[in-house]
C-alpha cells in the first residue's frame, strides 16, 4: 500500500518583499486536512512556514535550505510507489528563461543564488526515481518590478517532459488570488472542498473540480479570472492524492453535470496533446463551505474569455 509523504511550504512575512495574507495559512489548513481527516502519520508531513516551528514539533521555518532539505529527505524515505506531494503557496518569479518559487529568504536582487529553481524540485523528484510525485503551486507575482511575465509557462512544459503531475493555480496570464472571505487562496479552498466534500480523489477528478470551482470562488467574491492549470500524464490519471479508506468524512463524489459550464482548463496528458474546454456561461453561485455563510450576489451570469 502506498505512502504518502507531503512537503507543505506556505509563507506571508518575506525578509525582503511586501507580505501575502493567506500563503502561510493555506499550508497549514492543508497540514490539518491530511493529517486530521485524512489519516496521515504526523511523522511523514514536513510543515514549512514562519510560525510553524512554534506551533508544530518536527517544523521548519521555510528558508531555501531547509526547503530543498525536506523534500529532499521526503524523496530519499519515500519508496518506489509511494506519492511524494509539494505543496507551494508564496512568491515566484520568472528569471531568464526559468520559473523559480522565493523561501523567505529570497533576495530579489540575487534570484539565482537564492531563490530556488522549479527544474531543481522536479529533478530532485524524478532523480529519486519516484513516478508518483506532485507538484502543487499557487505561486503569486511580487508587486516589487521583479519579471514575471510568462511565470509558469516552462514549468507545465517542465512536468510534461518530466512526466511529473502538476496543479499550477492561475495561467500564465493571470494572477492567484486570495479572499478575506474565505482567509485563503482560492486552489487551497477548491482542493479540501473536493477532498472533503465531493470525493475528489484522482488526480483526473481532482483537475476537474478545480476547473469549474475555483473560477465560481473567482466570480462570487468579485475577484479576476483565474484559471487552473494541471498537468497529468497519461499512466497517473487515476493517481489517489489520499488513502481513501482513511478519510473520516467524504461527501457525494462530485461529478461534472451535462448542463454545467466547463471554464477554460488545460490538461497536458501527454507530449503535444493539450485540451483546452471551451467556456460558457456561469450558473449561480455558491460560496465555499470553508466560508463564513455569506449570499450568493444577485447578477447576471459572465462569459469567461479564454
Amino acid at each position: 500500500m502506498a505512502t504518502y509523504w507531503p512537503v507543505l511550504v506556505g509563507i506571508n512575512q518575506y525578509l525582503s518583499l511586501q507580505p501575502l495574507l493567506y500563503a502561510q495559512r493555506d499550508a497549514l489548513e492543508l497540514k490539518d486536512f491530511l493529517t486530521q481527516e485524512a489519516g496521515l502519520p504526523q511523522a511523514n508531513c514536513s510543515l514549512l512556514t514562519e510560525v510553524a516551528p512554534m506551533v508544530y514539533q518536527g517544523a521548519a521555518f521555510p528558508n531555501r535550505k531547509n526547503v530543498l532539505q525536506r523534500l529532499s529527505q521526503a524523496c530519499d524515505q519515500a519508496a518506489p510507489e509511494d506519492l511524494v506531494w509539494f505543496f507551494f503557496s508564496g512568491y515566484g518569479v520568472h528569471w531568464q528563461g526559468e520559473d523559480y518559487i522565493l523561501p523567505i529568504d529570497a533576495d530579489p536582487d540575487q534570484i539565482p543564488d537564492t531563490a530556488i529553481a522549479l527544474r531543481t524540485i522536479f529533478h530532485l523528484l524524478k532523480s529519486q526515481g519516484h513516478s508518483q510525485g506532485l507538484v502543487v503551486l499557487d505561486i503569486h507575482r511580487p508587486q516589487s518590478g521583479l519579471p514575471v511575465a510568462d511565470l509558469g509557462r516552462s514549468t507545465l512544459i517542465l512536468a510534461e517532459s518530466l512526466s511529473i503531475p502538476l496543479i499550477l493555480s492561475c495561467r500564465p496570464d493571470q494572477f492567484s488570488q486570495e479572499s478575506l472571505a474565505v482567509r485563503h487562496g482560492f486552489l487551497t479552498v477548491a482542493m479540501i472542498e473536493g477532498l472533503r466534500f465531493h470525493g475528489c480523489l484522482t488526480l483526473v477528478q481532482m483537475a476537474a473540480y478545480l476547473g469549474d470551482r475555483i473560477p465560481e470562488l473567482c466570480q462570487h467574491h468579485w475577484r479576476p479570472e483565474q484559471n487552473p492549470v494541471v498537468v497529468i500524464p497519461p499512466d497517473q490519471k487515476f493517481q489517489l492524492l489520499v488513502p481513501p479508506h482513511r478519510l473520516t468524512q467524504v461527501g457525494e463524489p462530485w461529478s461534472p453535470l451535462e448542463d454545467r459550464p466547463k471554464p477554460v482548463l488545460e490538461t497536458l496528458l501527454g507530449p503535444g496533446k493539450t485540451r483546452a474546454l471551451e467556456p460558457t456561461s456561469t450558473p449561480p453561485l455558491s460560496p465555499s463551505p470553508l466560508s463564513p455563510a455569506a449570499t450568493t450576489p444577485d447578477r447576471k451570469s459572465t462569459r469567461l474569455n479564454s
